[in-house]
């Protein structure tokens, strides 16, 4: 019988996270993030695609440090962290070439082997995404990539989505393996789940199963159902998966089933060791960058917003209890405190002055504060550069207690 392998990638990979250095500041000389790693040298220098465009760093002040005559956002460059994380992905992927490597057949019951014959492709710039395939019997999401840079991109993805897979495996898909194709791509191969995404649940699945006059319940459901999944991988896995939005977050209303997907953003600590895959919009420079409990629900629950006003509007108002009584009053609060706490801690930080410019119509201190203003400044960056901070009000733990005190305005 088959007998799945110590771990997805073949072989334990716990001693490689020993290798990750801790959050530090940048040098004063460093790559930024969007100069790719193609891999590092027997002596453990990295290799950059543009070994010559280093940039020379000068003060640094809040977020931003000053390069060129401009500021930049400390985030964009490279620590000493960040390169340790893809020079554990590159150690990965050498012990890799010595499993067994995956391949395509007519069958799908050999360890490794995967059906396409039923599988949509679906091409990216620089990997591919095969659906429908079939492993062991079962339906598989394939991810795969030929180049350098994506490799080891898609290495601590799948590390991430392991090590949370073995602290809360209730909420990930299943991961079948991290393998070298025959052809030499890195591929992932992962449960495809048959349930909705919370965006496809709120514009079409609830309208479609439940009648009118649950709707209201449910959303109030759905919202304590996440918070709850997202405080257990906090506490269990001191995990953020930092692009927490409704098209990563899958909801089975009947079975109270949360999965979420897609860790090329996310972060987790593992015996003191921070494995994240580094992106611009998250400064690794502080040690609790990886630790910020507010973020996921800000993002997840700001993305619904424009679903829920477009099916409310669409269904003559349907959702208004739910908008007014929980859904409008959280951001109410989220925005009376940033801008409270914001206000007060510009005496003594620099990054409380640039994030709460970022909010005001001109951004200056002296201009009227609104989230509006900083989302129309930011568009989609907008949670991500507020989550620069943790916002109390919006932790699971804070969003749980303000549900309950409002469930009578619902039920």
């Amino acid at each position: 019988m088959y007998r799945r392998a110590t771990s997805p990638f073949g072989y334990v990979i716990d001693a490689h996270l020993g290798t990750i250095r801790a959050p530090c500041g940048v040098s004063t000389e460093s790559y930024t993030l969007k100069n790719p790693i193609l891999g590092f040298e027997r002596d453990g220098k990295p290799v950059f695609k543009n070994p010559k465009k280093k940039c020379t760093l000068g003060e640094q002040h809040g977020m931003l440090v000053r390069v060129r005559e401009k500021n930049w956002f400390t985030s964009l460059f490279h620590t000493t962290h960040t390169i340790s994380l893809f020079s554990m992905a590159f150690d990965i992927l050498k012990e890799l070439y010595k499993q067994p490597h995956a391949y395509v057949g007519t069958g799908d019951g050999v360890e490794k082997q995967i059906n396409i014959q039923d599988a949509i492709f679906h091409p990216r710039k620089k990997s591919s995404v095969w659906l429908n395939c079939r492993h062991r019997g079962q339906k598989v999401v394939i991810k795969s990539t030929s180049d350098p840079y994506m490799k080891l991109r898609y290495i601590l993805d799948g590390t991430i989505h392991y090590l949370l897979e073995r602290c809360c495996p209730t909420y990930v898909p299943k991961l079948h393996f991290v393998s070298l194709m025959d052809n030499g791509d890195v591929a992932i191969c992962s449960e495809q789940l048959q349930i909705p995404s919370l965006y496809e649940w709120i514009s079409k699945t609830l309208i479609e199963t439940r009648p009118r006059r649950f709707w209201n319940r449910a959303l109030w459901f759905m919202m304590r159902n996440v918070c709850w999944a997202i405080q257990r991988m906090q506490k269990r896995a001191k995990f953020t998966h930092r692009d927490c939005h409704a098209n990563n977050v899958y909801y089975d209303m009947e079975n109270k089933r949360i999965l979420f997907i897609d860790f090329d953003w996310s972060s987790i600590c593992v015996n003191g060791k921070v494995v994240s895959e580094p992106r611009f919009l998250y400064d690794t420079t502080r040690n609790d960058y990886a630790n910020n409990r507010s973020l996921d629900c800000c993002i997840l629950f700001r993305s619904i917003v424009d679903i829920l006003m477009l099916r409310n509007n669409e269904l003559n108002g349907a959702f208004d209890p739910f908008l007014e009584h929980v859904y409008f009053p959280l951001f109410r609060r989220y925005e009376e405190e940033s801008g409270r706490v914001l206000k007060r801690d510009c005496a003594y930080s620099k990054a409380a002055i640039q994030l709460y410019k970022i909010n005001t119509a001109d951004k200056k201190m002296n201009g009227h504060f609104g989230h509006g203003y900083g989302m129309a400044h930011t568009k989609k960056e907008y949670e991500y550069k507020m989550g620069w901070q943790q916002w109390d009000c919006m932790t699971p733990e804070s969003i749980l207690a303000f549900l309950n005190k409002r469930r009578h305005l619902i039920f």
